[in-house]
């Protein structure tokens, strides 16, 4: 197991985009998600930050990527998979950017 700290799960949910039906796939650390107000999950949704909880947020995002980090210097396997994930990333912004 790579992640040993049960608040740095990745949740993933289809959620529907505010004032409509269409749904998208959206994962989110379970720090972001737990004790949030519906306004502030909503906020989320939209791509905003919410307002109460964000500077601690932010902060454990940093964590998130110092950890990620770490496991991805320790486990080949895992470097891949970001190094991958990159690509096509990047493949994928520069067709949506051709059209």
């Amino acid at each position: 197991m790579l992640n040993d700290d049960d608040e740095y799960d990745v949740v993933c949910e289809d959620v529907a985009l505010t004032r409509t039906r269409i749904k998208r796939r959206q994962c989110r650390g379970r720090f972001e998600l737990e004790g949030l107000s519906a306004e502030e999950q909503r906020r989320l949704e939209d791509g905003l930050l919410p307002g109460t909880n964000s500077a601690e947020i932010l902060r454990k995002k940093g964590i998130v990527l110092d950890k990620m980090e770490s496991i991805a210097n320790e486990n080949e396997e895992f470097r891949e998979a970001l190094f991958d994930l990159t690509r096509i990333s990047r493949d994928f912004e520069a067709a949506k950017n051709e059209r």
